[in-house]
């Protein structure tokens, strides 16, 4: 089996710093396709549908057609990364108040996962 080589401990910023470099050799390699499927609800302030909120979200990041556009980043947000995060535009989207209460709360409804396995190693004894 070919080593696979993993570099750590890079800080940014910090061009004095080393790299430790990890050689793991005696792995198994697997490959998947991995399907997520997340319905999410979204509640927005209601300011968020106002001219106002809308024309500056669409001079400081990207232009939407309207609040829908709005919501719908909101959903992508909360299922690609997660709760209790601040995103530009919607400030703490979280599906929790703790540790205080967020700017846009969302809810996971369903979640539904399925994995196909692609490529496996070959084991030899």
């Amino acid at each position: 089996m070919t080593p696979t080589t993993f570099i750590v401990g890079i800080p940014a910023n910090d061009p004095d710093y080393y790299a430790e470099v990890c050689v793991m050799s005696d792995v198994l390699k697997y490959r998947f396709r991995v399907t997520i499927e997340r319905e999410i609800e979204v509640d927005l302030p209601a300011h968020f549908a106002s001219d106002e909120y809308l024309k500056d979200f669409r001079e400081g990041l990207w232009y939407v057609e309207g609040v829908d556009d709005v919501a719908k980043y909101a959903a992508h947000m909360a299922a690609d990364i997660g709760s209790g995060y601040n995103h530009d535009g919607l400030g703490l989207l979280s599906d929790s108040d703790f540790p205080k209460p967020p700017d846009v709360r969302f809810r996971e409804v369903e979640s539904d996962m399925e994995s196909e396995l692609l490529e496996k190693p070959k084991i030899t004894a």
